[in-house]
């Protein structure tokens, strides 16, 4: 529609200015009447929540069987910033996360890699804090999102597409419900591998998960 309406300014600009507006709004109105067009004006209210779709991520809820590792709470992942491509999960106490990742650049001078996915509680998540509750995984301004907490069908979500070389990007949450589902892309695809976390079932050992997507308890 925007198209429409610079080329309808552009085709009056020798008449009257206010006519030339007219007429551009209503080339707006009827290109948002015509198949595929947007709605004009805008609705007001949010997009359905079902029909919400992350940058380059999935909307649909993890399915039922959807497999769940057991998570340690106080347990660390040994990943430095900047030394190996994935991502890092921790736990402080039962709910309570923080999911940061990071790029190779340091070691291999790569640049940046794109991050992104989603994270879904059946409940609902009582707090996001973008760039870490520690200031640990600071997000940029330019290029950098997370989404916020989204209502969704069977409960909420939060997307996340960022770009990471050398440093930490992330975000601390917190939910009162579990398991939290997670599905982690890394570049142009589905990365479980480059997911690490401290597993219970290893005594603290960072494990991995086997498939996207997957779950995460730690004992709420």
């Amino acid at each position: 529609m925007r198209r429409s309406l610079s080329w309808s300014v552009a085709a009056m600009s020798n008449q009257p200015r206010s006519l030339a507006i007219l007429v551009a709004l209503a080339a707006g109105l009827a290109e948002g009447g015509c198949e595929g067009g947007a709605a004009w004006p805008p609705s007001a209210e949010p997009a359905a929540a079902g029909n919400v779709v992350p940058r380059d991520g999935h909307a649909l809820f993890p399915p039922a069987g959807t497999p769940v590792y057991a998570l340690q709470v106080g347990g660390e992942v040994r990943v430095s910033p900047g030394l190996k491509i994935g991502y890092s999960l921790t736990a402080k106490a039962p709910g309570s996360y923080r999911f940061r990742w990071t790029g190779d650049d340091a070691v291999t001078r790569g640049g940046f890699h794109k991050f992104y996915g989603s994270v879904w509680t059946t409940g609902h998540f009582t707090s996001l804090v973008p760039g870490c509750d520690d200031g640990s995984c600071p997000l940029e301004p330019e290029g950098d999102y997370v989404s916020g907490v989204l209502r969704v069908d069977g409960g909420e979500r939060i997307d996340w597409h960022t770009f990471a070389s050398d440093g930490w990007d992330g975000f601390s949450f917190t939910t009162d419900t579990e398991p939290v589902y997670f599905d982690v892309n890394v570049e142009n695809g589905p990365h479980p591998d480059l997911f690490e976390f401290p597993s219970a079932a290893a005594h603290g050992a960072p494990s991995a998960p086997a498939s996207n997507p997957f779950g995460i308890a730690s004992g709420l």
